[in-house]
């Protein structure tokens, strides 16, 4: 069996591979599912330093703030902020899952022994 630079058999290297997708993949899909939630989140925040200084609150709560974006700024207000938190989110869990992975494998643990058995590559 032919090792690579990384000491690794090609099959190894393909594992690698196929956790920097999937993980990659599945945090694409959780930042765009929740990106609007956090869109919510700051401008609430930044609102309530605001309201410290004498001024009313503009939303009086998630759902006001949702529909309040949505009728002033349309729907794509919601997605603002959208590549920045891709970009952070996939790269930290594709690397973070990868070498948890490949941890686990270089000190011995084998597979069920810790995830109940339902691990796969994806």
């Amino acid at each position: 069996m032919m090792k690579s630079r990384l000491g690794m058999s090609a099959s190894e290297e393909s594992i690698g591979l196929k956790y920097i997708f999937c993980s990659g993949t599945a945090a694409a899909i959780g930042v765009l599912l929740t990106n609007p939630l956090d869109v919510i989140r700051v401008r609430s925040m930044v609102d309530g330093e605001g309201g410290l200084g004498g001024k009313a609150f503009r939303y009086k709560g998630v759902i006001h703030a949702f529909n309040d974006i949505i009728r002033k700024e349309g729907v794509r207000a919601l997605g603002k902020g959208l590549k920045a938190r891709i970009l952070w989110y996939v790269a930290n869990d594709a690397i973070g899952m990868t070498a948890y992975e490949k941890f686990k494998h270089w000190f011995g643990v084998s597979r069920g022994k810790f995830d109940g058995g339902n691990s796969g590559y994806c």
